[in-house]
């Protein structure tokens, strides 16, 4: 068993790394909707570290839920800083606890999910069975006050 400061991980739910690059991506699944009123659309998500913020949408998606920018901004990207545009979105994951958030989504190549979404929360990284796996919420109030490390796994 894994456990971190004698405590054992309870796993909350754990999602599939995407096959369709190598090496395998770890996603997560989000509902998408424009308002309230409309239906949503189930997307998954590549999980980026590296990004700061909290979505981005492939142009698919867009075209598909028929999004209009209500704007655009700058980013800076590993290899460029580039102009994108800006969609209003709301946001459902259950395991999150977000329902119906709005958020400012970016307009990428790919769909991606930051950190500003991913905050906050314990997750495990599994790389032998290509699944990431959210930790169950009295593991996050452990580690956000301090209750252990990485190196404290075992």
């Amino acid at each position: 068993m894994t456990t971190i400061n004698q405590k054992p991980l309870h796993v909350q739910r754990c999602w599939d790394f995407s096959q369709d690059e190598k090496p395998p991506y770890p996603t997560i699944d989000l509902l998408l909707a424009r308002s309230k009123d409309e239906s949503v659309v189930r997307v998954a998500f590549k999980v980026d570290t590296g990004f700061s913020g909290t979505v981005s949408l492939s142009d698919k998606v867009v075209n598909e839920m028929g999004l209009e920018p209500y704007g655009n901004t700058v980013i800076a990207t590993a290899t460029d800083t580039i102009e994108v545009p800006l969609y209003r979105v709301l946001l459902t994951q259950e395991e999150l606890r977000m329902s119906g958030k709005q958020v400012a989504a970016l307009g990428t190549k790919r769909c991606l999910v930051g950190r500003m979404l991913l905050r906050n929360e314990c997750w495990l990284l599994n790389f032998v069975h290509n699944k990431s796996c959210l930790l169950e919420s009295n593991l996050r109030k452990q580690s956000l006050n301090g209750a252990g490390t990485a190196g404290d796994l075992t």
